[in-house]
């Protein structure tokens, strides 16, 4: 309900004039990230404190999901995918997901808060996202085909450190989410 029907209209002109230029449907990306906490109900129940007869209001009980793990997922229209990148606020990855598939899957990055943040996009932008797109470019024979990159509007995604990654890249189109978007807006929210 929260959709506007024009930046819908917009994002749809946008995708088609974008894709337009692009021969190789491993080159349309669609990135986003998804989160899964220590406490799967934090922010979905809250514990209260009081003393029964006391004058003083309940204190609520929130104590912050200090374990947080981002996986960052990018699927191509080509039906192809980038490494995934797993976020957590661990210095290293856990000496027991290192002996799982973990390290075969993904790429690792800490952040203060297990989400994805300007550092961590600058990381996935030049050891995840330019490997793949200059292996399809160069399997192509096309050094400078354009790829184009759907993405939500988290700050992060457009930080002046990350857009100069970005460039190096370059040519490319970044295309981003309408505000609100759904899985019927944002095709790799579908497949998460």
């Amino acid at each position: 309900a929260e959709l506007d029907r024009e930046e819908i209209d917009q994002y749809i002109i946008d995708i088609n004039k974008a894709i337009a230029a692009v021969t190789d449907l491993r080159l349309i990306l669609n990135k986003d990230e998804t989160g899964f906490g220590r406490r799967p109900d934090y922010g979905k129940k809250r514990n209260c404190v009081f003393a029964i007869n006391c004058d003083i209001e309940p204190v609520w009980r929130a104590t912050t999901d200090s374990h947080h793990v981002s996986w960052v997922a990018c699927i191509s229209a080509g039906a192809t995918h980038t490494r995934h990148l797993m976020i957590s606020t661990r210095k290293n990855l856990d000496p027991a997901a290192s002996k799982t598939f973990l390290p075969g899957f993904a790429e690792y990055f800490k952040t203060k808060k297990g989400y994805m943040n300007a550092d961590a996009m600058v990381y996935w932008v030049q050891k995840i996202l330019a490997p793949y797109v200059m292996d399809i470019r160069n399997g192509i024979g096309n050094p400078e085909h354009p790829f184009v990159l759907i993405m939500d509007r988290l700050g992060a995604h457009f930080d002046k450190k990350v857009m100069e990654e970005f460039e190096k890249l370059a040519p490319y189109t970044i295309i981003s989410l309408p505000a609100h978007s759904s899985h019927l807006t944002q095709p790799c929210d579908g497949c998460l």
